[in-house]
């Protein structure tokens, strides 16, 4: 395949006025192309042109440079479509349905002091990469990113859904007024500057006119809605262009919106999610289980930075406290100021069941961040595993509620302003991060092969054993048979399911899946802690025996940097000489204490895993990338539920 790529003019101004100057085209033969990085590598060229000044005699040779400009630029095709079945949008790419798994995002900093940042951009989008989503959506009530954003977006294979500076919160819907903004003129001549600076980017896959506009005769107003469409059709006419986000109700128009409604927004009991439209309700409190919503522009849930990030934002009184359990007190408020200020969302669900009081009462604020960690892990694991398990069933996409926060918050965040990541980040990345996944559904405790690759899948064995939490076997490893998953699809095994020990009781246990090939070599593997899946999840025994024995488990670890690099490190972790697991082990690289005050955590790090699980006898290795600051001794402190701590130095 060959690919001509055109400059169709210039215009260039000097004394003598303005001309058009025609270019001949470029032609790449068998172009790479650019893909979202769960289907392939995010390739990209790069485009230099030069003016220079010529002389009026033919032929004669090129003369002084007189400007030049360079980008990047990626080659992919993108079409979209509406799905009859699940009233989802589907975008193909490259000839690929994709199914969309994205996070909403607001902006750097809440007072944009990294805006000038590309290293900031970098290791923001790639948090979203390393979880495994393919998709930033940039929400209208935020603004337009900088540059470097889509330049960091292009780079490492994350697609861009861009909406402009509108949202029903403050444009007529919810407050405010529908003429806003005061100035239509400078609002359109941003939009058309917007175009022009993003268009030429591969990963922008999308504009939007806002969030949660509605009624669409005004909301935008009819001038700025014909304007912004008008933009586009004019500067970037490949380009899919919705007005909103949603549109709030069962009677809805997907030419408007790209879903009649979105939420909710809080904790749900983990069988919930496998449930069509999992926890959504009507104003009138009916239940949406049946309203056709395939692309989930909006779901979220509560968040709760690790203890180390909540010490630098709380004052000393702060840190002797935290929310107290809540059930049998609906609607009852029952968190301390400082987690009301930073936008607290209680970790209960529909039934008061609390979701951090699952693993018992925490004696202290860092146990209660310890524990909020666990609860994050399993709610935005199973959200994300819920979707997949219904991809192209009911679900084209699902983008959550959201991934990042330009502030210190207790409110819907995977990683928090210092990049240091949640318990909820490794929930969705266990749930997302590999092309094929197994999980087990939570409500029907039937086994799902997950296959976002493109390649189909033969001759697959799926292997279950269920663990106590002294790592003996609970009951004979469950063995079912896949013949075939077929690219960008969910296969349920349907001859087999879980069935949970009698012998169990309330207590928790540990659930691995394994897939195999016929040959037995591992395709992927995942893991669950839960207790009896038909009633609400209740860890209060189990992982309090493990939290308070004594003694704690030891582990052994060592630390060494990779050959020839400063920044890389493999850390060994063996799990000898104790006869319980090791439960939700984490790993921090940090600066020795007597070198750095405050925090001494090096932020960014990016680990290969985090809240694992290890049964006695067993080891792991975690490969772990330094952020900053990599250029003196660093040591990892590992520790865990029921770990002892141990710090141990990064040798050469």
């Amino acid at each position: 395949m060959s690919l001509a790529w055109y400059i169709w003019g210039v215009s260039i101004s000097s004394a003598r006025g303005s001309q058009l100057v025609e270019f001949t085209p470029v032609v790449l033969e068998a172009p790479r192309l650019w893909w979202p990085h769960t289907h392939g590598e995010p390739a990209l060229y790069r485009a230099r042109c030069e003016l220079r000044e010529t002389s009026q005699q033919l032929h004669a040779a090129p003369g002084l440079v007189v400007a030049t400009a360079e980008t990047n630029f990626g080659v992919r095709n993108v079409t979209t479509r509406v799905d009859p079945s699940t009233a989802g949008r589907v975008f193909t790419i490259n000839g690929v349905d994709i199914f969309l798994l994205g996070g909403n995002w607001i902006a750097t900093d809440q007072f944009l002091r990294f805006a000038t940042s590309a290293r900031r951009y970098f290791d923001e989008v790639r948090m979203h990469k390393e979880m495994g989503l393919n998709l930033i959506r940039v929400w209208g009530g935020g603004l337009a990113e900088r540059p470097e954003f889509y330049d960091a977006a292009d780079a490492l294979g994350v697609l861009v859904y861009q909406e402009f500076w509108m949202t029903g919160d403050n444009n007529g819907r919810w407050g405010g007024s529908y003429s806003w903004p005061a100035d239509h003129a400078v609002y359109l001549g941003c939009v058309r500057d917007t175009i022009r600076m993003v268009r030429n980017h591969p990963s922008l896959l999308l504009w939007g006119g806002g969030n949660e506009l509605s009624p669409a005769e005004r909301s935008p107003a009819p001038d700025i809605a014909a304007g912004i469409r008008g933009a586009v059709r004019e500067l970037d006419p490949g380009r899919f262009y919705i007005p909103s986000s949603m549109s709030g109700g069962s009677s809805w128009d997907p030419d408007y919106a790209l879903a009649p409604k979105d939420g909710p927004y809080g904790f749900l009991a983990l069988s919930e999610f496998y449930e069509r439209n999992p926890g959504l309700h009507f104003p009138d409190g009916e239940r949406a289980d049946q309203l056709r919503l395939g692309f989930q522009p909006e779901i979220g849930s509560s968040s709760n930075p690790v203890f180390a990030s909540v010490r630098r934002f709380a004052n000393s009184t702060d840190l002797k406290t935290f929310p107290q359990e809540r059930a049998g007190t609906p609607g009852g408020a029952r968190a301390p100021p400082l987690f009301e200020y930073h936008m607290h969302i209680p970790f209960t669900d529909d039934s008061e069941h609390d979701h951090v009081y699952a693993y018992g009462a925490p004696g202290s604020l860092a146990e209660y961040c310890l524990q909020a960690q666990l609860a994050q892990f399993q709610q935005f694991k199973t959200l994300f595993e819920g979707y997949q398990d219904a991809m192209w069933h009911w679900y084209t996409a699902v983008i959550f509620w959201k991934t990042q926060s330009p502030w210190p918050t207790f409110r819907g965040a995977m990683y928090d302003p210092w990049l240091a990541t949640t318990g909820g980040f490794w929930g969705v990345r266990s749930a997302v991060r590999s092309p094929v996944h197994v999980q087990l559904n939570l409500k029907t405790l039937a086994f799902t092969v997950v296959n976002k690759g493109s390649k189909a899948l033969t001759n697959l064995q799926v292997e279950a054993a269920v663990y106590n939490m002294s790592g003996a076997e609970a009951c004979p490893t469950i063995i079912g048979e896949l013949l075939r998953s077929d690219p960008s699809s969910s296969s349920a095994l349907t001859s087999e399911k879980l069935t949970w020990p009698k012998q169990a009781g309330e207590s928790a246990m540990l659930v691995r899946l394994t897939l195999r090939t016929a040959h037995s070599a591992i395709i992927a593997q995942n893991e669950y802690w839960l207790s009896n899946p038909s009633q609400p999840q209740n860890y209060r025994a189990s992982f309090g025996a493990l939290r308070h024995a004594e003694p704690l488990v030891h582990l052994q670890c060592s630390c060494k940097r990779t050959s020839g690099s400063i920044g890389e490190f493999i850390v060994e972790i063996i799990h000898v000489g104790h006869h319980v697991v090791a439960a939700a082990v984490q790993l921090s690289l940090e600066h020795p204490i007597k070198d750095i005050g405050g925090d001494v955590r090096v932020l960014p790090s990016w680990y290969s895993d985090q809240y694992f699980w290890l049964l006695p006898g067993e080891q792991k290795q975690i490969t772990i990338e330094g952020g900053a600051d990599i250029d003196r001794d660093l040591v990892v402190r590992v520790d865990g539920w029921n770990i002892k701590e141990v710090t141990v130095l990064c040798s050469s």
